[in-house]
């Protein structure tokens, strides 16, 4: 009974303290509901006197051609943009040529025995020490 007692207690405290909150929210709302309404009513009335408000045309802006250009890293030359274009194609094929080669070399160092690897690796650190390698000839028979 008691145990009874005391959880109604709190769950009446519980309301209490909830209740300047759910009153805000209330005025909150209302004060949106009122807005809205008057939003509407002014979309649905005509301005003026059996007028409504003009609908505003878009407004084409006049962008100066080489301010855009150089923002954007090209040339405002026609010349100098083809050329420049003719670049950016030659640095892109150098970038797919140096990846299919590496794609190769990746593909015959992985075909080479350890012997074979430890080999070319020798050779690679006798030319960087400024030594020459020493190549061996196979004789014909």
């Amino acid at each position: 009974m008691q145990d009874e007692a005391q959880t109604a207690k709190y769950a009446l405290m519980g309301r209490i303290a909830m209740r300047p909150g759910i009153v805000h929210s209330i005025e909150l709302l209302q004060r949106w509901l009122a807005e809205t309404d008057q939003m509407i009513e002014a979309a649905r009335t005509p301005a003026g006197p059996g007028r409504r408000e003009p609908i505003k045309k878009r407004v084409k802006v006049e962008v100066d051609q080489e301010v855009a250009l150089a923002k954007s890293g090209w040339p405002a030359d026609p010349e100098e943009r083809r050329a420049e274009m003719k670049r950016r194609m030659a640095v892109r094929n150098v970038k797919k040529m140096k990846a299919r080669l590496s794609r190769a070399a990746k593909k015959r160092w992985a075909a080479k025995s350890p012997a074979e690897r430890r080999a070319h690796m020798a050779k690679m650190a006798a030319g960087r020490q400024g030594k020459t390698p020493v190549v061996k000839l196979l004789r014909e028979a």
